[in-house]
């Protein structure tokens, strides 16, 4: 996994010798185009597409000053059909402590399969 931005040379570097990218500094419909570019260069050199990964997390949806666990999980959907195949989740921000955890992985595992 190549934690980089979605430079033109970023692309080639990808395409070339990653299994995958975590976009840095990117937006959504930034990501998918890159993804789609990477994707195409991949085939043209002989690499096969469908064995690269996309990491990504999912944007925090803030209410009244905190993150709103169930909103932000709603997001995962859109995340796989840009091509995500691997959803990050910064436990920490969710759960106030351990107490909390199961809960958490109950929500994210609805959307996440």
């Amino acid at each position: 996994m190549f934690g980089v931005g979605p430079s033109a040379l970023n692309v080639e570097r990808l395409a070339q010798w990653a299994d995958g990218w975590t976009p840095l500094g990117a937006s959504l419909e930034v990501v998918a185009t890159t993804l789609t570019r990477i994707k195409k260069r991949m085939a043209e050199i002989g690499r096969d597409p469908a064995t690269f990964r996309l990491r990504l997390n999912p944007d925090p949806v803030i209410k009244d000053g905190k993150i709103d666990v169930d909103a932000t999980l709603a997001g995962i959907p859109a995340l796989g059909k840009i091509g995500c195949t691997d959803v990050d989740l910064y436990v920490p921000a969710y759960c106030r402590g351990p107490e909390e955890f199961e809960s958490l992985m109950d929500k994210y595992l609805r959307y996440h399969n």
